[in-house]
């Protein structure tokens, strides 16, 4: 994970546990930069993949916004990535179950 997806699942976050709602403001580049300690090019790029998500829009002048529905987006996002790691826990979990039997079957 780079510093621009580690950056971008922070802001995420913040939508996910209501320090913004939809249609309020987020930070600037700028502030980015200076929050996360990275370069204005990251802080492009993270806004970049937010807005490409369809999380936030941005307004010539004003800056970044929160679209509607972005927190709903999100949780479905990450339901999704969690229900994905559950079933490879489950799988390696059924792999080590299996490599168990198979050793116990050898040591007979």
């Amino acid at each position: 994970m780079n510093i621009a997806e580690v950056i971008q699942m922070q802001l995420e976050v913040a939508i996910l546990q209501d320090k913004w709602e939809s249609g309020d403001k987020i930070c600037s580049m700028s502030d980015m930069t200076q929050i996360y300690s990275c370069s204005l090019s990251t802080a492009k790029k993270v806004l970049g993949l937010l807005e490409k998500q369809n999380i936030v829009y941005f307004r010539v002048g004003k800056g970044y916004y929160i679209k509607p529905f972005a927190k709903e987006k999100l949780k479905v996002k990450y339901e999704e990535k969690i229900k994905k790691q559950i079933e490879e826990v489950i799988g390696l979990a059924k792999i080590c179950n299996m490599m168990e039997i198979v050793r116990d079957s050898i040591r007979l």
